[in-house]
């Protein structure tokens, strides 16, 4: 049999039934990268579905989540003081981080996708906000977003070198909330470029379109907002959303928990409505204060900043098909478990 080197990775989606098992014994293979993917036989992925007895996850359902692993941040000055952010790449591959009270956004690549055990600290830039609680950039890499909790802005700069934060400099464009809300926390913003989302510490979720895509002096806001009535008062402070905009995760900082909500119209905040589903922080991932907050990786992975001035990684389902090629012949198809 080849090695593991000719497996292809797929994003097919997975049937749960956690009371299914396997036919014939399981076969399992590790790859290059770490990842262990279970022989389920030569069966057609097109109309093949796939019981996952090992996991019973669901990609974006956060009451499946499992801790697994974390980061520390490198400033040490940072000790009993918020990371307030985390922003993951589309690609997994990069990772920034801010913190409160030092106006900080740091860098860091991972060298595996999604992998925090595989991240490493790149350089920072200090931005000036005395306040920084959240931060977003565009696919590309070439447009920073950060909010300035103090004076109520959103702030826009521009990286000369795409993903490099050391190139980050100010534009002369800013977005001031006041008239709408303050306390700002969680931010939001949609791959077009055309959508922003903030939420207040009172866990007050608003709607800005822009008329241009990623200019935010072209925002306007999108009344009226949603309130998620679930999170203690004073308490929101992360806000993300599925690639549709069908699911919205909230995380609260006095519960320790992430709220999940349903949205009937994608995109549309007052079309929410709490699941009842949610996941309470524990050890060993015991954030304490949790803040940050990105659903990444098609609904596959979570991660949380902390109290501690760590990112926590979780895993909200199974990562996907994998088809591994057996010397020309039927391939087999692999679920990935790991």
């Amino acid at each position: 049999m080849s090695t593991l080197g000719k497996l292809i990775t797929g994003r097919r989606s997975i049937p749960i039934n956690g009371m299914a098992q396997f036919a014939n014994a399981p076969v399992v293979y590790t790859d290059a990268l770490d990842q262990t993917w279970l022989k389920a036989g030569n069966v057609d992925t097109d109309t093949a579905s796939y019981p996952d007895a090992l996991t019973g996850l669901v990609p974006g359902e956060v009451d499946s989540a499992v801790y697994v692993d974390d980061f520390q941040t490198p400033d040490s000055s940072l000790t009993g003081q918020h990371v307030t952010d985390v922003f993951i790449s589309e690609s997994g591959t990069k990772m920034y981080t801010s913190a409160a009270r030092y106006g900080r956004i740091y860098e860091y690549d991972m060298s595996i996708p999604f992998d925090l055990t595989t991240a490493v600290y790149n350089d920072k830039v200090n931005t000036g906000i005395s306040s920084i609680m959240s931060m977003w950039f565009n696919p590309e890499l070439t447009k920073l977003y950060v909010s300035d909790d103090i004076g109520d802005d959103i702030e826009q700069w521009t990286l000369s070198t795409p993903g490099n934060i050391t190139t980050a400099t100010k534009d002369s464009i800013s977005l001031n909330m006041g008239s709408v809300l303050a306390d700002c926390r969680g931010m939001y913003m949609t791959n077009d470029g055309f959508t922003m989302y903030i939420m207040r510490m009172q866990g007050y979720v608003y709607r800005w379109d822009l008329s241009t895509a990623w200019d935010i002096s072209t925002a306007v806001y999108s009344a009226p907002y949603y309130t998620a009535t679930e999170v203690s008062t004073n308490g929101a402070t992360g806000l993300s959303f599925n690639d549709d905009q069908s699911t919205m995760y909230i995380s609260c900082q006095i519960q320790d928990k992430v709220f999940q909500y349903e949205l009937s119209t994608p995109g549309d905040v007052t079309t929410a409505v709490y699941s009842s589903k949610s996941y309470a922080f524990a050890s060993p991932a015991t954030t304490g204060n949790p803040y940050g907050l990105a659903i990444v990786d098609g609904g596959n992975k979570m991660f949380i900043t902390g109290y501690l001035t760590k990112v926590y990684s979780y895993t909200l389902g199974t990562p996907g098909v994998g088809i591994y090629n057996d010397e020309g012949l039927e391939p087999d198809t692999y679920v990935r478990v790991k």
